[in-house]
């Protein structure tokens, strides 16, 4: 996944260069474009704080190690929080190993 991360970086810059060299010898005039771009950016930088404060609930913004998301307080115990993380998963797989040994069991006496 790391290959197609940095491929699409650089598909972007390529991309940008290419628009903004349009741009850039174009007799177009642009500046109507200057009020929405300015919202535009707002939306960005408001988007942009409140999402590292307050994330939405996706994988996108979950912490693997801790399973919190956003910033961390510092009261956490992240040690806790990761062996909270851990202990789900092994629940499942020991009782999904339990049903397959009882399963098996059940087929070995039929």
């Amino acid at each position: 996944m790391v290959g197609v991360d940095i491929a699409m970086g650089v598909f972007a810059v390529i991309f940008s260069q290419i628009i903004s060299y349009k741009v850039t010898l174009s007799d177009k005039n642009f500046s109507t474009y200057f009020v929405p771009s300015l919202f535009l950016l707002g939306l960005f930088l408001i988007a942009y704080f409140s999402f590292t404060v307050f994330p939405p609930h996706m994988g996108l913004f979950k912490d693997e190690t801790t399973g919190f998301y956003g910033i961390l307080p510092n009261y956490v115990d992240k040690g806790a929080a990761v062996l909270n993380n851990l202990y789900n998963p092994i629940i499942i797989l020991v009782f999904l190993c339990f049903c397959f040994y009882l399963i098996s069991f059940c087929v070995i006496l039929i």
